[in-house]
């Protein structure tokens, strides 16, 4: 049906953790149950990438892809730090419906090991689509008496989530449907029960994406929670995010990630992740086009080679787009789309003191190949700062050039990749 893109971006890992190639924290977790997911129907997963951006230095590293608790066939090994372009070109994993699946982190020494990105392709059996989720491994606690929380669908998930919806909607483009929502409960000791549901543009549509998360007044729910109801259809512009309503009590609700299945009838799919502010600047900063990423120092400050990511398919990348809950520059900004190092038309101005709100390109594309890598640039500002939230962008299937019919036989019947026709 097409690949799609998972990536996720900084996280630190000891020997022996277990993640998965979405959203970030700051940590694998030793608890492998944390950050397993069911595959919800057949799906192949290839390109297990990886980049090593410091404390690697001397030593060997590996991680694997892992299928129902298992180490499968998918492994990258890595010695030190110099790791651009890591990936298993070989070997994929194919899961079944109910199949479970996650990743696996060991090195040679300790400490932490940081890394710029990790990236994987995944291929849904039946309609395209791709899964999208925050994480934290470790586990972010919802405690907030009586009050609705938002859950973000990229990047970290933390503690208590967000108490305003607009900073936790993902603009839909791509996709047409939310086919399931998974969520792990790694411990609740809340005195009643919760629920969680997908919104659309706000408000609560669906009677099939929604669930009781019990207390310790029923039996309480703890491991995995599948959504699995009626799915939920999606227009392009459309707002999604979870909501999480707690009742009375500040006892503790931990959730170590939340997952959505999106379909796309028409073969489009989307990457999208978060970061944090960025002060104005003449020098340009780079990001990945998915995951989690951040400023916190200058050894976390990435290059755009660091930032590359091979998209692993053909397509025509579309609607560079970010959510600015704040911006206060007194110059236009721009974000920029980079294939292979190079600048792209697909630019996103960032207007000068334009406040809260979406900034998207949305009529520019690019064509890439299964070669190419995607990175993202900001730079400007004149004073001041944004606060960034989500950001990314939509891929579609190249469009098919046909040619004439000359003597009963089609000619010139293609794809235009990069302004070549490729037969």
């Amino acid at each position: 049906m097409g690949k799609a893109l998972m990536v996720q971006s900084f996280p630190g890992h000891g020997s022996g953790v277990h993640g998965n190639i979405f959203g970030s924290d700051a940590a694998g977790n030793a608890t492998a149950a944390n950050s397993t997911v069911e595959a919800v129907e057949g799906v192949s997963f290839s390109k297990l990438g990886f980049f090593v951006l410091s404390g690697n230095a001397g030593e060997t590293a590996k991680i694997e892809f892992y299928k129902n608790g298992a180490a499968a066939t998918q492994t990258i090994t890595i010695s030190g730090d110099s790791s651009a372009g890591s990936e298993d070109a070989t070997n994929t994993d194919t899961l079944a419906a109910t199949d479970k699946f996650s990743t696996r982190y060991t090195k040679t020494v300790e400490p932490n090991c940081i890394d710029a990105w990790q990236k994987m392709n995944v291929e849904f059996s039946g309609v395209h689509g791709n899964y999208h989720g925050a994480s934290n491994w470790g586990g972010a606690v919802f405690d907030v008496p009586s009050a609705t929380r938002y859950m973000l669908l990229a990047g970290a998930l933390t503690a208590d989530g967000s108490s305003s919806e607009a900073l936790a909607q993902w603009k839909n483009r791509g996709y047409t449907s939310v086919e399931a929502v998974q969520l792990y409960i790694s411990a609740n000791v809340r005195a009643n029960a919760s629920t969680i549901k997908l919104n659309k543009n706000g408000s609560f549509t669906s009677g099939g994406l929604e669930a009781t998360i019990n207390g310790t007044d029923t039996s309480a729910t703890t491991g995995l929670v599948k959504l699995t109801g009626n799915a939920e259809s999606l227009s392009a512009g459309d707002l999604i995010s979870l909501a999480l309503t707690l009742g009375t009590g500040v006892e503790d609700l931990t959730i170590t990630f939340v997952l959505l299945t999106l379909k796309s009838t028409s073969g489009k799919s989307e990457t999208f992740g978060l970061a944090d502010s960025r002060a104005a600047s003449a020098t340009e900063h780079f990001y990945t086009i998915g995951g989690r990423n951040t400023l916190r120092t200058s050894t976390n400050v990435l290059t755009e080679a660091q930032a590359r990511i091979k998209v692993g398919f053909a397509a025509t990348c579309s609607n560079l787009r970010i959510y600015l809950s704040a911006n206060t520059y007194t110059t236009d900004g721009t974000m920029t789309l980079y294939k292979n190092g190079s600048a792209t038309a697909v630019v996103v101005t960032i207007t000068a003191g334009g406040g809260a709100g979406w900034y998207e390109d949305t009529t520019r594309t690019v064509d890439i190949d299964d070669n190419d890598e995607l990175s993202i640039g900001i730079v400007g500002g004149g004073a001041n700062s944004i606060s960034m939230s989500f950001f990314g962008l939509t891929f579609s299937p190249i469009a098919t050039v046909v040619g004439p019919l000359v003597g009963g036989r089609l000619i010139n019947s293609g794809a235009l990749m990069g302004g070549r026709l490729v037969h």
